[in-house]
């Protein structure tokens, strides 16, 4: 890999890969919907530049989304155009490169069984996550595609209003830490550091498919909390009302099989460093 080009390159993943693709002298390209307001320091431009463009990649790194997070079941035009559209734009316009696709594990909807492998039934996924089913059918026409389903991503820097963040923010601001119903909901959390770990080794594969890019082990949310608790001086953490969300735990075996990177942040230290943010 010489040339790279990563779509959503000013986004939260995005901004870690470019880091890390040009500290290993990969020529690297940006496309970002916001080019006024750039993170890196690698050239940008916009995706209608991209699709104009006479310029040819190795490898394309496809991060961009949107994520409705006041609505995930609502349907808007900037969620086709992103999560459906573009990923078409680019399965047509990059035929010859490498093209591996940041998808998510909400696709698969409501668990059906446990733990939840490729095969899994795509069973009432909400809006965005059958916009990334759809994007998924897009890049199924790519000759050399590899896409790749995320769990929870989390590190320092987000700002994405997910569960980690929130709880480290609650923890922070009222000195105590309030879940709902008994804790004992679980989640797969992927460092950011391991999500790039896994586009990288993706990119440097001639292996194609789908596959869970996960930890491959699920943590409560009373066990996320323990942590953050501590790490902040041992706060209280109160326990409310019901929680009816479902427990979700992933297969990586077939990532296993394929590939041998193998995510190297556990929870603890990956909450750790977020603590530590000044």
């Amino acid at each position: 890999m010489q040339t790279a080009l990563v779509i959503g390159s000013n986004g939260f993943v995005g901004t870690r890969l470019v880091a890390d693709l040009t500290s290993r002298d990969i020529r690297v390209q940006g496309v970002s919907r916001s080019v006024t307001n750039v993170v890196s320091d690698v050239p940008t431009c916009s995706p209608d530049e991209m699709l104009q463009s006479d310029d040819d990649f190795d490898v394309i790194f496809l991060l961009a989304a949107v994520i409705p997070y006041d609505g995930i079941d609502r349907v808007t035009p900037e969620l086709v155009t992103s999560n459906i559209l573009l990923p078409a734009q680019v399965t047509a316009r990059f035929p010859s490169s490498r093209l591996v696709f940041a998808s998510s594990v909400s696709v698969y909807g409501m668990p059906q069984s446990l733990p939840i492998t490729e095969e899994h039934p795509f069973h009432q996924p909400h809006a965005y996550g059958l916009s990334k089913a759809m994007g998924e059918r897009m890049v199924a026409a790519h000759g050399n595609a590899a896409v790749l389903r995320f769990s929870s991503i989390y590190g320092v820097g987000m700002t994405a209003p997910t569960f980690i963040p929130r709880l480290i923010s609650q923890g922070r601001d009222a000195g105590r830490l309030t879940l709902f119903g008994d804790g004992s909901r679980q989640q797969d959390y992927l460092h950011v550091d391991d999500a790039v770990g896994m586009l990288l080794a993706a990119a440097e594969s001639q292996r194609s498919g789908t596959f869970n890019a996960v930890q491959g082990r699920s943590t409560t949310n009373h066990d996320a909390a323990a942590i953050v608790a501590e790490g902040l001086g041992n706060i209280p953490i109160d326990l409310t009302g019901s929680d009816q969300s479902p427990s979700y735990e992933y297969s990586r075996a077939k990532w296993d099989d394929a590939f041998a990177y193998q995510p190297q942040v556990t929870l603890q230290n990956g909450l750790t460093r977020m603590l530590e943010e000044a």
